[in-house]
């Protein structure tokens, strides 16, 4: 069981939580340094070390809350879900990303997916709630209700790359449209060319 932090240690644990989050919106992942994130917050670097063993480990604080909240949609489709359903719940999951982070997060954040050391995708590294198995799941699922000549992994592989596409496109134009009705449109597409029988329901 991870010990309780006192009200000063989570004070100051937040105050470094600040000062990168400040740091890596303004100099990006790759030139944020611990001394930097020390110094804004006030703190000597050997303090870092008591909460964080490495500048990734704060990258994954400021954002591990805001991806599992908006995973946890994976956990509100119907038992009987429809690609419709799916579409909207991915759509909805994209809007409280856009909504928790803003486009300057989310451009540092996939930049960071790219630089990271041992990390080709740093939402794996997030992803404490398995919300990969879970997804993977779901496609699978769909896979077996709908008529389509690709394999579940497929799907998938596909479905990723269009939701990554999207997102990247949003962060290009600096967040200047609304992310879920683009990625609702962008699903819908995507969903017809991989299910010709696919109502549109």
């Amino acid at each position: 069981m991870k010990e309780k932090l006192s009200k000063k240690a989570q004070e100051t644990k937040d105050r470094i939580i600040v000062a990168a989050e400040e740091i890596l919106l303004e100099k990006g992942y790759e030139k944020m340094t611990l001394r930097e994130i020390a110094k804004q917050a006030g703190v000597t670097t050997g303090a870092i070390y008591k909460y964080f063993d490495s500048k990734d480990a704060i990258i994954f604080t400021i954002f591990a809350g805001g991806f599992s909240k908006s995973w946890a949609r994976a956990d509100e489709l119907p038992e009987d879900f429809t690609i419709g359903d799916y579409i909207e719940a991915d759509a909805n999951l994209n809007r409280d990303l856009a909504e928790t982070f803003g486009y300057e997060l989310l451009r540092v954040y996939y930049f960071a997916q790219c630089t990271m050391e041992n990390s080709r995708y740093m939402w794996m590294l997030l992803d404490k709630g398995e919300f990969d198995k879970k997804d993977t799941e779901h496609i699978r699922m769909l896979t077996e209700k709908y008529e389509t000549k690709y394999t579940a992994q497929e799907v998938n592989d596909m479905i990723f790359k269009v939701d990554r596409g999207g997102f990247i496109d949003w962060i290009i134009s600096k967040g200047s449209y609304d992310l879920a009705d683009s990625n609702r449109e962008l699903m819908r597409i995507a969903f017809k060319g991989i299910f010709p029988k696919w109502n549109g329901e």
